[in-house]
């Protein structure tokens, strides 16, 4: 608990905070207390925490710039970390109640996604060499996960922090892992191979023997494991998961590219074909008499989540983007899902109840019953940081697409979520269904402004739950609104720079 208290001799009023309330009281009556309480002020200015007060009252861009340097610096503290081997990747530091101290296949693999992304912006040699070595040592340890004995080969989900595979019960296979660290290599590859870097590029594909890399062994196991079903991202839904068909996709067609400059023209070919069946396969998550995109098909365990409603669709749209308009933000299917998403939580939540501001805590799904600890039970999941965090890229991303496609067709299905943007009310009203809005026209900049600001409330929201120091749990108790389970979850840092590139 933090408390503050600030008054001034000639102020009319003074503000108290209280958590995060601020209560605002007669200049005289304060006066009038000031002297009784003088002793009671001191002992409480020991618990002041001044960056509680000033997160909550600077521009939001100013708290999006300080954070930045504490993303980067906690998420880098989790690459290598003392205790752990070089190259793995902590999901958290945290040992206890619950332990993540595992180097998840696909926690790892977004992360180092953003290294890759770094790499272009980076500029000092000193900064380059450091984050490069980090990119060297996580593609090591990756080939030594592969070689290893693990209980289903490289569908296995975690492996413990000396690279040896973990062995206990677990949900598995989850062959997201393989595609999204195929992902993130294949980027890195593509920036190695723009500057001439054959050396690194060979170390981490071999076009003569693609199998005996680490790239070409996970889009071995993806082209060839995509039509089996798999445990979902949060490691609990057995079936096959939008989620893992999108990123499945996009390492099939990145490989396909990379195959086809390396001269594999077959192994490309194949790679398009096996891309080009799974669209068919991803398609039938669309449910059109639910009106949104359902996250499982043929779900065999978890009856009690039966909405089909999850926040990882739109995890899956954005990681999943391969910029061909497949699933894109953009596409009506999806803005239909995210606007369904955002209603089920701002009911279920009570921090969500009763707020005016833009942004909600956004959760992994209606249904969920894991609250950051060994207890399952209704009612009881939280909302993530993680997924409050996408849902803010997001709205960026549909602001920066829609601005270079420099039109905004409205329909049938899309016109209920433009009308639920932060719209004056003379521009919600004027939005009608077959209308195409250019950029030429005021309200075209008008939705624009819109999706930012929505953007920015998700971050609002971030901001108000975050600890005052700037690190980040897991979840946010759907309560208190207080940080809880995984200290310094890796993926919300990762999450954080993510959503920063989507909204610059």
């Amino acid at each position: 608990m933090a408390f503050a208290a600030f008054f001034a001799r000639e102020a009319r009023a003074c503000q108290i905070i209280f958590r995060k309330e601020v209560v605002i009281r007669p200049a005289f009556s304060c006066r009038k207390k000031i002297i009784q309480k003088k002793a009671l002020l001191i002992a409480l200015s020991l618990f002041i925490s001044a960056p509680v007060f000033a997160k909550r009252q600077e521009p939001l861009s100013s708290w999006l710039y300080r954070e930045k340097t504490v993303a980067v610096k906690r998420m880098f503290a989790n690459i290598s970390p003392k205790g752990g081997a070089v190259g793995a990747v902590a999901a958290s530091p945290s040992r206890k109640n619950p332990n993540y101290w595992y180097h998840w296949v696909r926690d790892a693999a977004i992360t180092m996604n953003e290294i890759v992304y770094r790499l272009d912006g980076i500029e000092t040699p000193e900064e380059r060499q450091i984050e490069t070595q980090m990119l060297k040592n996580y593609a090591a340890f990756s080939r030594l996960n592969q070689k290893s004995k693990a209980k289903t080969g490289l569908g296995e989900p975690k492996f413990n922090m000396n690279g040896t595979p973990f062995n206990g019960a677990w949900a598995r296979p989850q062959n997201d892992g393989p595609a999204l660290r195929a992902i993130t290599l294949l980027h890195w590859a593509r920036q190695l191979k723009s500057q001439s870097h054959k050396k690194e590029l060979n170390a981490i594909y071999n076009s003569k023997a693609p199998q005996n890399s680490v790239i070409g062994a996970d889009m071995d196991y993806v082209s060839t494991h995509w039509k089996q079903p798999c445990y979902d991202l949060w490691e609990e839904s057995f079936g096959f998961h939008f989620f893992t068909q999108m990123l499945e996709r996009k390492a099939l067609l990145a490989g396909a590219k990379l195959s086809q400059e390396s001269g594999n023209f077959q192994r490309a070919l194949f790679y398009k074909n096996e891309a080009k069946s799974l669209e068919v396969e991803i398609e039938k998550h669309w449910n059109s008499g639910r009106g949104y995109i359902t996250v499982t098909v043929d779900q065999s365990n978890m009856r009690y989540k039966n909405s089909g409603l999850d926040s990882s669709v739109i995890l899956g749209v954005l990681m999943g983007n391969t910029r061909d308009g497949f699933f894109a933000p953009e596409d009506d299917r999806v803005l239909d899902t995210a606007l369904a998403l955002e209603n089920a939580f701002r009911r279920i939540y009570p921090i969500n109840h009763g707020r005016k501001s833009i942004g909600i805590a956004i959760g992994r799904y209606p249904e969920d019953r894991y609250n950051g600890t060994d207890v399952f039970a209704p009612d009881n999941g939280n909302p993530w940081v993680l997924s409050t965090e996408a849902f803010s890229q997001f709205y960026s991303t549909l602001a920066s697409d829609y601005s270079k496609k420099g039109l905004i067709a409205l329909t049938p299905r899309n016109l209920p979520f433009f009308k639920s943007l932060p719209l004056k009310r003379g521009d919600a009203a004027s939005l009608k269904v077959g209308e195409t809005i250019r950029n030429s026209d005021p309200l075209f900049q008008s939705l624009i402004s819109a999706l930012r600001k929505k953007g920015d409330g998700f971050m609002e929201v971030v901001r108000r739950y975050a600890n005052s120091d700037g690190t980040m749990s897991e979840q946010i108790d759907r309560k208190t609104g207080r940080m809880v389970s995984a200290a310094n979850l890796t993926w919300n840092y990762a999450g954080f720079l993510s959503q920063d590139r989507a909204r610059r």
